[in-house]
């Protein structure tokens, strides 16, 4: 962890290996570990042709959000199902406010409680190319498929405003990574914060704006390609980002993330993260994650004999966090064009991390998604717990185009984890895309409950 100064997704590629892992839903158990079965309990698709349902997910509580941001230029959709009793049900749909083809509405999406945070970051925005915008909706009221409000209030050309979205509670982050800056596209990450005086407006306002400190900055970091908040602190990974400094050796397109915290009403001066041995290429920062006093940074591109791998940082109650452990994706029994890291999610003492373009017995691209314990296997060991595919009937119903790409996005929050499978086709209709829920009362609690060491 460095101190700094703040000066204010694609088809992964695939490749086809041996079929040691045959089973069509399979349960991996790493040594020490006695996990549980989590099973997948449905699979969720309008199944509409290039609509590509699962390009990203979003749960709290009964709440799910389900992204659809079409392979094919259509201006996207976001669909919201509620948990009646076990039973995912959809309720609602929400079109782009502004219906014009290559918006890419809802490749981004967020949910806290009733609130859900939409992307469109392919919109023109009173007529500025590719600016991008980012919606906000509330669930509950008379027409919770309009708008409650939109971003931002001053669209810049083909900053693509809106590729990353996050809410939690008082906050949100909408990340624009195409931000033009002095040195190039260096990207940028917008915090707003709900204006908790009743009646004014706006009732969000923007609270900080975070650019590439000029120590850092590269000319093409991307900073804002991926965002995450829990509220009081809020993370932007940079994946394209090289220390000017070169103080460990320059390392290009090596990517950092930064760590921004709420003192005072604002988020002022932070920290970045980077990998304890930063590899050129790698992306660390592609996907990012937070949950209170835990990090998680995925780095999704081999680099020689480096695999992808998730970095997980922990703070024990302070503002100040340390490099924790790295969880190899050689060492979870994938190959090097998996794609794992893609996506990351935390719940409690677990973390999800999508690898889509995993291959699984004769599947090509049908992709997993892996979750780890924080204590499996020792203290803040992070020892794998299972790992997860669809199950027989939905390979045998969406794979029909040889790619379903499981694990593209992922999402977990209480007993629900869900998966997005953004190019699952049928019989008659290509990318049609898939979320795929898996749950199990037994095994959730804080996070999974397997065996795990005591720690204080």
């Amino acid at each position: 962890m460095n101190t700094l100064s703040t000066t204010s997704r694609s088809k992964a590629q695939g490749n086809l290996r041996s079929k040691r892992w045959f089973a069509l839903a399979f349960f991996l158990t790493a040594a020490g570990i006695n996990a549980q079965s989590l099973t997948q309990t449905q699979a969720l698709s309008r199944e509409v042709a290039f609509e590509s349902d699962g390009y990203s997910v979003a749960i709290s509580g009964d709440y799910m959000v389900v992204g659809g941001s079409s392979t094919i230029g259509y201006a996207g959709v976001v669909n919201v199902y509620h948990n009646n009793a076990g039973n995912w049900a959809l309720v609602d749909s929400f079109s782009s406010p502004d219906s014009a083809p290559y918006d890419r509405f809802g490749s981004a999406v967020a949910i806290d409680g009733y609130r859900i945070l939409v992307g469109a970051p392919g919109e023109s925005l009173n007529g500025v190319t590719n600016s991008g915008a980012a919606y906000l909706y509330e669930l509950g009221t008379p027409y919770p498929d309009v708008p409650y409000m939109s971003f931002p209030d001053s669209p810049v050309a083909n900053a693509e405003f809106g590729y990353s979205v996050a809410i939690s509670g008082d906050t949100l982050v909408i990340g624009a990574p195409y931000t033009p800056q002095s040195l190039g596209v260096e990207g940028a990450a917008f915090v707003y914060r709900r204006n908790l005086i009743a009646g004014q407006y706006p009732p969000w306002k923007l609270n900080t704006t975070f650019f590439a400190p000029p120590a850092i900055e590269s000319g093409s970091d991307l900073l804002g390609y991926a965002v995450a908040t829990d509220g009081a602190q809020v993370l932007v990974g940079a994946p394209l980002t090289r220390i000017k400094t070169c103080l460990r050796g320059c390392y290009t397109e090596s990517g950092v993330a930064y760590l921004y915290t709420l003192q005072n009403g604002t988020f002022g001066n932070g920290v970045f993260f980077e990998p304890p041995n930063p590899q050129s290429g790698s992306y660390f920062g592609s996907s990012v994650a937070i949950n209170s006093a835990t990090i998680a940074v995925g780095a999704t591109v081999t680099v020689g004999t480096t695999y992808p791998f998730v970095d997980i940082f922990s703070s024990n109650g302070s503002t100040t966090y340390t490099f924790t452990t790295q969880i190899n994706s050689q060492l979870s029994n994938t190959a090097p064009n998996d794609h794992f890291g893609h996506a990351v999610a935390l719940n409690g003492t677990s973390l999800a991390v999508g690898a889509p373009n995993e291959p699984v017995g004769i599947y090509t691209n049908l992709g997993a998604v892996y979750v780890y314990d924080q204590n499996s296997g020792g203290c803040d060991n992070w020892g794998l717990s299972q790992g997860l595919t669809i199950n027989a009937s939905s390979i045998s119903k969406f794979n029909t185009n040889s790619s379903v790409q499981f694990g593209t996005s992922v999402a977990f929050d209480g007993v629900t984890l869900v998966g997005g499978g953004p190019y699952a086709s049928v019989t008659g209709a290509i990318d049609v895309g898939a979320a795929f829920v898996f749950s199990d009362d037994d095994i959730f609690h804080d996070g999974f409950d397997v065996t795990t060491t005591s720690c204080e």
